[in-house]
Protein backbone atom coordinates (compact mmCIF):
# COMPACT_ATOMS: atom_id res chain seq x y z
CA UNK A 1 0.00 0.00 0.00
CA UNK A 2 1.43 3.25 -0.50
CA UNK A 3 1.01 5.82 2.20
CA UNK A 4 0.73 8.31 0.97
CA UNK A 5 -2.67 7.48 -0.35
CA UNK A 6 -5.56 5.87 0.82
CA UNK A 7 -6.76 2.35 -0.12
CA UNK A 8 -10.76 1.86 -1.04
CA UNK A 9 -12.11 0.27 2.65
CA UNK A 10 -10.04 2.82 4.55
CA UNK A 11 -12.06 4.13 7.19
CA UNK A 12 -11.20 7.91 8.44
CA UNK A 13 -9.28 6.52 11.82
CA UNK A 14 -7.43 4.11 9.24
CA UNK A 15 -6.28 7.47 7.67
CA UNK A 16 -5.87 9.46 10.87
CA UNK A 17 -3.65 6.85 12.18
CA UNK A 18 -1.83 6.99 9.30
CA UNK A 19 -1.10 10.60 9.87
CA UNK A 20 -3.75 12.29 7.61
CA UNK A 21 -2.69 15.85 6.06
CA UNK A 22 -4.62 18.07 4.03
CA UNK A 23 -2.02 18.48 1.71
CA UNK A 24 -2.36 14.75 0.36
CA UNK A 25 -3.92 15.01 -3.10
CA UNK A 26 -6.67 13.13 -3.09
CA UNK A 27 -8.04 16.09 -0.21
CA UNK A 28 -6.95 18.68 -2.62
CA UNK A 29 -8.52 17.43 -5.81
CA UNK A 30 -11.94 17.12 -3.45
CA UNK A 31 -11.74 20.76 -1.78
CA UNK A 32 -10.84 22.11 -5.79
CA UNK A 33 -14.05 20.23 -6.84
CA UNK A 34 -16.54 21.41 -4.11
CA UNK A 35 -15.18 24.79 -4.40
CA UNK A 36 -14.86 25.40 -8.53
CA UNK A 37 -17.51 22.97 -9.11
CA UNK A 38 -20.54 21.84 -6.78
CA UNK A 39 -19.47 24.98 -4.25
CA UNK A 40 -20.56 27.46 -7.14
CA UNK A 41 -23.90 25.29 -7.93
CA UNK A 42 -24.19 25.88 -4.33
CA UNK A 43 -23.39 29.57 -3.67
CA UNK A 44 -25.50 30.89 -6.26
CA UNK A 45 -28.03 28.67 -5.61
CA UNK A 46 -27.14 29.90 -2.06
CA UNK A 47 -26.71 33.85 -2.66
CA UNK A 48 -29.45 35.17 -5.39
CA UNK A 49 -28.04 37.86 -7.79
CA UNK A 50 -27.75 41.14 -6.56
CA UNK A 51 -31.08 43.25 -7.46
CA UNK A 52 -31.07 45.16 -9.91
CA UNK A 53 -31.96 48.62 -10.26
CA UNK A 54 -35.29 49.48 -11.49
CA UNK A 55 -36.00 53.28 -12.78
CA UNK A 56 -38.27 55.17 -10.93
CA UNK A 57 -40.78 56.68 -13.02
CA UNK A 58 -44.36 58.44 -12.70
CA UNK A 59 -46.86 57.47 -15.05
CA UNK A 60 -49.18 60.04 -16.66
CA UNK A 61 -52.28 58.78 -18.34
CA UNK A 62 -55.84 60.41 -18.57
CA UNK A 63 -58.39 59.34 -15.42
CA UNK A 64 -61.54 61.58 -15.47
CA UNK A 65 -64.38 60.82 -18.11
CA UNK A 66 -64.00 57.20 -18.83
CA UNK A 67 -63.24 55.84 -15.53
CA UNK A 68 -63.46 51.74 -16.27
CA UNK A 69 -61.45 52.55 -19.74
CA UNK A 70 -58.94 54.97 -18.78
CA UNK A 71 -58.76 52.93 -15.55
CA UNK A 72 -57.91 49.93 -17.63
CA UNK A 73 -55.41 51.83 -20.24
CA UNK A 74 -53.37 53.45 -16.63
CA UNK A 75 -52.82 49.67 -15.61
CA UNK A 76 -51.56 48.76 -19.07
CA UNK A 77 -49.43 51.42 -18.98
CA UNK A 78 -47.92 50.40 -15.42
CA UNK A 79 -47.51 47.13 -16.96
CA UNK A 80 -45.42 48.44 -19.93
CA UNK A 81 -43.27 50.30 -17.73
CA UNK A 82 -42.79 47.39 -15.31
CA UNK A 83 -42.00 45.16 -18.51
CA UNK A 84 -39.49 47.89 -19.29
CA UNK A 85 -37.69 47.37 -16.18
CA UNK A 86 -39.15 50.61 -14.53
CA UNK A 87 -40.60 50.77 -10.97
CA UNK A 88 -44.03 53.00 -12.29
CA UNK A 89 -46.38 55.17 -9.99
CA UNK A 90 -49.68 55.94 -11.02
CA UNK A 91 -51.06 58.77 -8.23
CA UNK A 92 -54.39 58.67 -10.32
CA UNK A 93 -55.09 54.95 -9.95
CA UNK A 94 -53.56 54.98 -5.77
CA UNK A 95 -54.77 58.32 -4.40
CA UNK A 96 -58.20 58.20 -6.41
CA UNK A 97 -59.25 55.31 -4.03
CA UNK A 98 -58.53 57.24 -0.93
CA UNK A 99 -59.54 60.64 -2.21
CA UNK A 100 -62.89 61.98 -3.68
CA UNK A 101 -61.48 63.15 -7.58
CA UNK A 102 -64.29 65.47 -7.91
CA UNK A 103 -63.80 67.73 -4.50
CA UNK A 104 -61.36 70.47 -6.00
CA UNK A 105 -59.74 70.42 -2.48
CA UNK A 106 -59.21 66.28 -2.26
CA UNK A 107 -58.13 66.85 -6.02
CA UNK A 108 -55.43 69.24 -5.34
CA UNK A 109 -54.09 66.90 -1.95
CA UNK A 110 -53.79 63.97 -4.40
CA UNK A 111 -51.87 65.97 -7.55
CA UNK A 112 -49.26 67.57 -4.55
CA UNK A 113 -48.42 63.89 -3.11
CA UNK A 114 -47.88 62.91 -6.43
CA UNK A 115 -45.85 65.99 -7.22
CA UNK A 116 -43.71 64.51 -4.10
CA UNK A 117 -43.12 61.51 -5.16
CA UNK A 118 -42.03 62.94 -8.74
CA UNK A 119 -38.93 64.49 -6.92
CA UNK A 120 -37.50 60.91 -6.04
CA UNK A 121 -38.61 59.99 -10.17
CA UNK A 122 -35.83 59.86 -12.72
CA UNK A 123 -38.52 60.15 -15.47
CA UNK A 124 -42.22 60.99 -16.20
CA UNK A 125 -43.62 58.76 -18.84
CA UNK A 126 -46.75 59.76 -20.52
CA UNK A 127 -49.27 57.60 -22.00
CA UNK A 128 -50.96 59.44 -24.67
CA UNK A 129 -53.20 57.02 -26.77
CA UNK A 130 -56.12 58.19 -24.64
CA UNK A 131 -55.85 62.01 -24.87
CA UNK A 132 -54.11 64.11 -22.60
CA UNK A 133 -55.98 65.87 -19.73
CA UNK A 134 -55.10 68.43 -17.45
CA UNK A 135 -54.36 66.77 -14.82
CA UNK A 136 -51.50 64.73 -17.28
CA UNK A 137 -50.84 68.71 -18.49
CA UNK A 138 -49.71 69.52 -15.00
CA UNK A 139 -47.83 66.81 -14.14
CA UNK A 140 -46.03 67.50 -17.75
CA UNK A 141 -45.27 70.90 -16.54
CA UNK A 142 -44.35 70.01 -13.07
CA UNK A 143 -41.50 67.33 -14.33
CA UNK A 144 -39.91 69.85 -16.85
CA UNK A 145 -39.99 72.33 -14.10
CA UNK A 146 -38.14 70.41 -11.51
CA UNK A 147 -35.77 69.27 -14.24
CA UNK A 148 -37.16 65.44 -14.77
CA UNK A 149 -37.17 64.16 -18.50
CA UNK A 150 -40.83 63.46 -19.91
CA UNK A 151 -40.93 60.47 -22.67
CA UNK A 152 -43.99 60.33 -24.60
CA UNK A 153 -45.46 56.83 -25.44
CA UNK A 154 -48.22 55.46 -27.90
CA UNK A 155 -49.81 52.34 -27.36
CA UNK A 156 -50.01 49.79 -30.35
CA UNK A 157 -51.86 46.65 -30.98
CA UNK A 158 -50.03 44.87 -33.38
CA UNK A 159 -52.46 41.31 -32.62
CA UNK A 160 -50.21 39.66 -29.86
CA UNK A 161 -51.13 42.91 -27.13
CA UNK A 162 -50.12 46.35 -26.76
CA UNK A 163 -47.25 47.31 -27.42
CA UNK A 164 -46.11 51.27 -26.49
CA UNK A 165 -43.23 53.03 -28.58
CA UNK A 166 -41.78 55.96 -27.89
CA UNK A 167 -42.68 59.45 -29.30
CA UNK A 168 -41.10 62.76 -29.58
CA UNK A 169 -43.24 65.95 -27.97
CA UNK A 170 -44.32 67.11 -31.95
CA UNK A 171 -45.21 63.67 -32.38
CA UNK A 172 -47.31 63.30 -29.23
CA UNK A 173 -49.05 66.87 -29.74
CA UNK A 174 -50.23 65.51 -33.22
CA UNK A 175 -51.60 62.45 -31.63
CA UNK A 176 -53.70 63.99 -28.95
CA UNK A 177 -55.17 67.08 -31.03
CA UNK A 178 -57.21 64.19 -32.27
CA UNK A 179 -58.04 61.50 -29.37
CA UNK A 180 -60.74 60.98 -27.18
CA UNK A 181 -60.62 63.14 -23.57
CA UNK A 182 -58.92 66.09 -25.66
CA UNK A 183 -59.05 68.92 -23.41
CA UNK A 184 -58.45 72.47 -25.13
Amino acid sequence: MNPRYGIVGETTADITDRGFRWSQPAVLVAIYAFVFGAGLAFAAAWFPEKEREMKLVIIESPYAGDLKGNTQYAQWAMLDALKRGEAPFASHLLYTQALNDNDPAERRLGIEAGHQWGKKAEATVVYIDRGMSTGMRQGIHHALAHGRKVVYRMGLNNGAGPIAVEITREQAEQTVFGGPNVEP
